[in-house]
């Protein structure tokens, strides 16, 4: 399972930094609950968030994950 996580992680970040909303949609479940008060719940909550940041100058480089259970 830890080896699973790690690559759902990765994709999901990749995702998120590539804006490929479509991927985001298959990998969050459609009841996501999220636990930032600022953000709302589903894969929805998560699109509008990302949306409006601005990763033109970020670069996803991933040094170390942890995923463990």
């Amino acid at each position: 399972l830890t080896a699973k996580n790690q690559q759902v992680m990765g994709e999901i970040f990749g995702a998120l930094f590539q804006k490929d909303w479509d991927k985001i949609r298959s990998l969050y479940a459609d009841n996501y609950i999220q636990h930032n008060p600022d953000m709302k719940d589903g894969k929805e909550g998560v699109i509008e968030l990302f949306s409006a940041l601005d990763f033109e100058k970020a670069v996803y480089k991933p040094q170390m994950q942890i995923a463990e259970g």
